[in-house]
């Protein structure tokens, strides 16, 4: 499964490094070239990516978890649209 995360830290309470971690720990492989907003290959569905993060946020910040598609368009790198197919490629192959 390809994810989007996105969040708006706003309370440090909770180190960012948490988040952070916690995203790069759960995936197989990411992409982070956007502030904010990563894209993640993994085999968690949402719910459970997103029970992994949780714990790295407070009430007064934002966090969004979206399923990506084949169905993507935007204005972005060679490299970034070079991953994004090559990463949907892995993702079929392993059925994820």
């Amino acid at each position: 499964m390809i994810l989007l995360i996105s969040y708006n830290k706003v309370d440090y309470s909770i180190p960012l490094e948490n988040l952070t971690n916690a995203i790069r720990g759960n995936a197989f492989s990411y992409w982070h070239h956007l502030n904010d907003t990563w894209i993640v290959r993994t085999d968690k569905s949402v719910s459970e990516f997103y029970n992994l993060l949780a714990p790295n946020i407070s009430t007064s910040d934002r966090l969004l978890l979206v399923e990506i598609k084949r169905n993507y368009q935007g204005w972005l790198t060679k490299d970034a649209w070079n991953w994004l197919k090559t990463e949907f490629k892995h993702d079929s192959f392993w059925g994820i």
